[in-house]
């Protein structure tokens, strides 16, 4: 994906805020505009896309946060398809053009393998080189920051980094601001808060004003692909949960079969999934995997059954000995 559109000089910049819920998304778009008491709006037609317009020191400002999208696979509260819709959406607020994503993680949370899945969903859903082109991390939580390392400087502490946040403030060339979001709380700001308030909205917009480009619906268009493997991963995933507990709920209804219309019974629904669920794509790995799990117990429903008829005949065959001999007697 490249950066296609040069950033015009003077406009308003238009933001989206992403991140997982709890990291302070909300909390940290106060804290940029300064006022903890503003409200938003909600685009329209995108009841997840929540609109802050405001000033970043003297300069005009539309963030918008997306409630559904920055979380990982495990934390979602929403279909798929809301989520690529929601992506699209963030673009109506924005006059068609985004200046900046900011991705908003916590300061003393280790970057988890569901941060890590946030981070690789915002590419799938904008484009693989999203956070290298216009990507922003926001660290919150920065008053544990100044309590715990009283003689490391935020910027020493990112360059001591290892491993996959290692690789995340690489890719995006150590733009990273850290965020004190209890300096704007309500009746609290003096003197000292007020000059490291000033301090983060200043740091925040000297990074933001190295940013050559703007991120346009072209980029989005560009990116398609991604969100079609997103979809049809999750939908994977989805119908891999589903499979696995229709076939946990099988296993225990064979276990207590033992009537033969109990049998048939147990073979039609297997029959009625299979053609419901996994009748699409039939030669993709996932499909064979899923028709072969349900194959297995449609052989062990059939061996029992055949298993059944042989101990009713053996029982019948001695029932039928029993009463010859009564009767020769």
């Amino acid at each position: 994906m490249a950066a296609s559109g040069q950033r015009p000089l003077g406009d308003k910049k238009n933001i989206v805020v992403l991140g997982r819920t709890g990291n302070g998304k909300t909390s940290t778009i106060r804290t940029l505009l300064g006022d903890t008491e503003i409200k938003h709006t909600r685009s329209n037609g995108a009841n997840n896309v929540l609109v802050y317009e405001g000033e970043l020191g003297k300069e005009k400002v539309t963030l918008v946060e997306c409630e559904c999208i920055g979380d990982s696979v495990q934390d979602l509260n929403y279909p798929i398809e809301t989520i690529v819709d929601s992506a699209s959406d963030v673009f109506k607020p924005c006059e068609n053009r985004i200046d900046a994503f900011v991705v908003v993680l916590k300061f003393g949370v280790r970057f988890t393998t569901q941060e890590q899945d946030a981070v690789r969903m915002v590419k799938c859903l904008f484009g693989d080189n999203v956070m290298r082109d216009f990507g922003v991390v926001v660290m919150t939580c920065g008053d544990n920051f100044d309590k715990e390392e009283e003689e490391l400087s935020f910027d020493d502490w990112c360059g001591k980094q290892t491993g996959n946040i290692k690789a995340l403030f690489e890719e995006i060339n150590q733009r990273v601001v850290l965020v004190d979001n209890t300096l704007v709380r309500k009746h609290q700001i003096n003197e000292v808060k007020n000059t490291k308030l000033i301090y983060i909205i200043e740091h925040f917009k000297d990074i933001l004003s190295k940013l050559p480009n703007v991120y346009c619906e072209n980029d989005f268009v560009k990116s398609e692909s991604g969100r079609n493997e997103l979809c049809g991963r999750e939908n994977r995933l989805k119908l891999e949960r589903q499979t696995r507990e229709m076939l946990d709920k099988m296993d225990v209804d064979i276990s207590r079969a033992v009537v033969q219309e109990t049998f048939e019974t147990l073979l039609k629904e297997l029959s009625d999934y299979r053609d419901q669920y996994l009748s699409e794509d039939q030669d993709s790995d996932f499909i064979q995997q899923q028709l072969y799990a349900i194959s297995l117990r449609e052989k062990q429903i059939t061996e029992k059954m055949a298993s059944n008829v042989t101990t009713f005949k053996s029982f019948g065959l001695i029932v039928k000995t029993f009463f010859d001999k009564l009767l020769e007697n």
